[in-house]
């Protein structure tokens, strides 16, 4: 949400590159399904999806998609890591996941002809949830701003930069909205298709070891 507004804004010009981390460190691979490739486990198929969806939501289809899907951590059965470069006639978009990032990069990176945005953590939500706090809670949703610079000339300023507070619920709000009361859907079977057009794509990139056209379908 904050990136979308950022960049509709204009405040950074036009965007030139767009980096989307999701990584973490887990050295141990875990028994469960989820490591297990032949029951569609992995970072390709786990984590990419949301930073597919992202990047088609804020910058419509690529042209091409170029992707490395790797088994990195010692006993993996199913891809650790995954790095998927979408191209764009003016932008590249680097999509990024890894369970081998001690040291994680930030959440978001995003540069363009007047700025640069960086954001690092992810969407406390989650964690909220798990720990027991609930929607309603003043500090549910919170989270720490990102760092946000301006150059225009003259004009060179550097400062935080406020995060919009998520609302996992308005997803399912709205789900419950489209069965009824006939409302739009919130996610439309194009865009699904599109997602997994992307995943199919990068594995297949990385089986033949080049770049790939996107074709909408």
């Amino acid at each position: 949400m904050t990136v979308r507004a950022l960049i509709e804004s204009g405040r950074l010009g036009r965007i030139t590159h767009y980096e989307s981390h999701f990584d973490r460190f887990r050295p141990k691979v875990p028994v469960r399904w989820r490591e297990e490739a032949e029951r569609g486990g992995g970072l390709l198929f786990d984590l990419r999806p949301h930073l597919i969806d992202q990047a088609l939501m804020l910058f419509g289809a690529p042209q091409t998609v170029t992707a490395f899907v790797k088994a990195h951590r010692d006993h993996a059965h199913a891809p650790d890591f995954v790095h998927i470069v979408l191209g764009y006639e003016n932008k590249e978009v680097i999509l990024h996941a890894s369970a081998l990032a001690a040291l994680e990069p930030p959440r978001f990176a995003i540069h363009g002809t007047r700025g640069s945005y960086v954001k690092s953590g992810l969407d406390t939500q989650e964690d909220q949830l798990r720990s027991g706090m609930r929607p309603g809670n003043p500090e549910f949703a919170k989270n720490p701003p990102g760092l946000l610079r301006e150059v225009d000339g003259d004009h060179d300023l550097r400062h935080e930069f406020a995060t919009k507070d998520g609302a996992y619920v308005e997803f399912y709000r709205a789900l419950a909205a489209s069965i009824q009361d006939d409302k739009p859907f919130p996610v439309t079977p194009q865009d699904a298709v599109d997602t997994m057009t992307i995943i199919e794509l990068a594995k297949q990139s990385q089986d033949e070891g080049r770049r790939l056209d996107f074709v909408s379908r």
